[in-house]
């Protein structure tokens, strides 16, 4: 038997009637989910997590990926393994790992996961298990609204770029990899991934993985926004060749640098803002995935704890 603290996001795009269907599903699995009243249901789940460590073998998150890394300080200082319930909207951590809004692949999780431990990006001194972005990105995630994400989950993003398009402007920054030669640029979009997937159906790298010790960075260089559509294939693919007006870097710390402080966007949500400084913290997370989630594909390097 193991002990669930089981913390469902009531805001989250599938809606908030999931925890006690969830509660039940594991208890009939034979497991103990702690119980909380209903202000604790719709409370701090950073608290939560503190709170109840030591009582706690499992911590399951049902949400998107803000609602993961608002969580995600107390999962690191807690060393409490994570299993994801997606019900978020673009949900990329679930993406990247084929974990699935599905009651019985969470109970094999449970009954059966494989744990793995995953690197965490770390910005300004805030956790970031997915992306932060700065330009288009943050844009459009000031702009997107609930309402559109819960009629259009992922689509809600490109929709609002659209309809924000005439409000896009490039800008000069200077960034800096692992101390090296700093590169000054002008960009419409600066990316920087800890994992695989920076947007859904969008890749960063082909090989990339959340263990491997490294943040990627991509630099959009075009002369217009709307030239960024032909760079689609590629961005879809995370492959890229000298001729795209792109400029692709990685490494362990990555700094940027602007004229004027401009905002960043961290797993979906505006948190901080230039000058910044990017890092890694290895294996700071851990996972427990589904037995059907792994593949050849999975990105992650082949380890378990």
């Amino acid at each position: 038997m193991k002990r669930i603290l089981l913390l469902i996001n009531p805001r989250a795009r599938s809606g908030s009637d999931k925890y006690l269907e969830l509660k039940a599903a594991i208890e009939n699995n034979g497991h103990q989910v702690i119980e909380l009243s209903h202000n604790e249901q719709n409370g701090n789940f950073k608290d939560l997590v503190l709170k109840y460590k030591s009582q706690t073998d499992i911590v399951i998150i049902g949400g998107g990926d803000g609602t993961i890394n608002f969580v995600l300080p107390s999962l690191v200082e807690a060393k409490l393994p994570l299993i994801l319930f997606p019900m978020g909207t673009a949900n990329l951590l679930a993406r990247s790992f084929d974990i699935k809004t599905d009651i019985n692949q969470l109970l094999s999780a449970i009954n059966d996961g494989k744990k793995i431990a995953i690197d965490l990006g770390i910005v300004n001194g805030i956790y970031f298990i997915n992306v932060c972005g700065l330009g288009i990105s943050t844009e459009v995630n000031k702009q997107v609204t609930p309402r559109l994400k819960k009629l259009t989950g992922p689509f809600s993003f490109w929709l609002t770029g659209l309809k924000l398009s005439n409000r896009f402007k490039p800008f000069k920054m200077k960034l800096t990899v692992d101390g090296k030669e700093p590169i000054t640029t002008k960009t419409w979009q600066i990316t920087i991934c800890n994992g695989k997937k920076y947007a859904a159906w969008m890749t960063i790298e082909e090989d990339a993985s959340y263990d491997d010790g490294t943040l990627r960075c991509l630099s959009t260089e075009i002369q217009k926004w709307y030239q960024g559509f032909r760079l689609l294939p590629y961005y879809m693919k995370g492959s890229y060749h000298e001729d795209l007006e792109v400029n692709f870097l990685s490494g362990k710390e990555i700094t940027i640098e602007t004229k004027k402080p401009l905002l960043i966007d961290v797993d979906g949500d505006v948190q901080t803002r230039t000058p910044a400084t990017f890092k890694v913290k290895s294996r700071a997370l851990k996972l427990i995935l589904p037995p059907d989630s792994l593949s050849e594909s999975t990105p992650i390097s082949n380890q378990s704890l």
